[in-house]
């Protein structure tokens, strides 16, 4: 994890007030997704699911951005926070966060040109929302989280874009070999869906809005959080 992102998720837990941002009706600012509601599962070390009733509330799911790419490490503040109550259900409003993400989404960053990843038109501005759960009394992590398909258990990746662009290439990362064949018809919030289509191999495409979303949480180790 980045040190400044290690800052900020501390200076988060002492004080978690946020500014509201004005949107207006900027054509730019008000395309893709608006709004996310999710459940959150939980799985074993093992990868088995979870029942509910094994946890107390004490998880807080935290949201940077990571501006120039789809990859790396988010170095932001949260751009979004939920703590999680009984229900294990939360919502995300996109809408309110547009602008603040406009603002601060950059070009493809110059590593990940290196890396083979090409945008058309090279002038897109692009970020990815980060994906982390915590301890909400410790402020530790407490495991892998983020959003998969319920139906297919692919694993989604939220984006963001300024204007309608097509994202080509392919690299590998670690062990891993990913292929990108992303289309986005319109500025905004997006999911991109990563399908396995061999071992260690991948495919990143635009997947439809949809609300079969849940927010899988890989616990680090078999205990109550």
């Amino acid at each position: 994890m980045m040190p400044k992102l290690i800052i900020y998720i501390f200076s988060f837990f002492l004080l978690t007030a946020c500014a509201n941002r004005t949107i207006t009706d900027n054509p730019e600012l008000t395309a893709g997704l608006s709004s996310i509601n999710s459940s959150v599962e939980f799985l074993s070390p093992d990868r088995s699911t979870l029942p509910p009733g094994h946890f107390t509330n004490k998880v807080i799911l935290l949201f940077p951005y990571i501006s120039g790419g789809i990859f790396g490490n988010p170095d932001s503040a949260p751009l979004f926070y939920n703590y999680l109550t009984g229900d294990l259900t939360f919502s995300l409003d996109l809408a309110s966060a547009r602008r603040q993400l406009h603002e601060a989404s950059s070009t493809l960053s110059p590593e990940w040109i290196r890396h083979g990843l090409n945008i058309q038109p090279v002038e897109t501005r692009i970020s990815r929302i980060g994906t982390f759960a915590y301890n909400a009394e410790t402020a530790e992590p407490i495991g892998a989280g983020g959003f998969i398909d319920e139906n297919t258990r692919d694993n989604l990746i939220l984006i963001y874009v300024d204007r309608a662009c097509q994202i080509t290439g392919d690299f590998t990362l670690g062990n891993e070999f990913f292929v990108h064949t992303i289309t986005l018809p319109t500025a905004g919030f997006h999911w991109l869906r990563v399908h396995n289509t061999g071992p260690e191999q991948f495919e990143l495409k635009r997947h439809p809005h949809t609300n079969d979303i849940k927010f899988s949480i890989h616990l680090l180790q078999l205990k109550s959080v």
